[in-house]
């Protein structure tokens, strides 16, 4: 889908490996994300540990996957 593709596409940018997990900034979220939506998203990918969204400014966040080799 688009936001898949929209999201998969920004967060390539913005990888940060910790011992074993993979977190993803994500950029350009629009003015009102939806969580949801992102966790729906990403969780093809592989088991998530955490999703933050920010608050307003919106417009950004960081989704944690369980596994570092998920976030690759």
């Amino acid at each position: 889908s688009y936001i898949t593709n929209r999201y998969t596409f920004l967060a390539r940018y913005y990888t940060v490996h910790m011992s074993s997990t993979t977190r993803l900034y994500l950029a350009g979220l629009g003015p009102d994300p939806d969580k949801r939506q992102v966790e729906k998203e990403f969780s093809y990918y592989g088991r998530l540990d955490d999703v933050w969204l920010s608050k307003p400014p919106f417009g950004y966040g960081f989704v944690q996957f369980k596994s570092s080799r998920d976030g690759r």
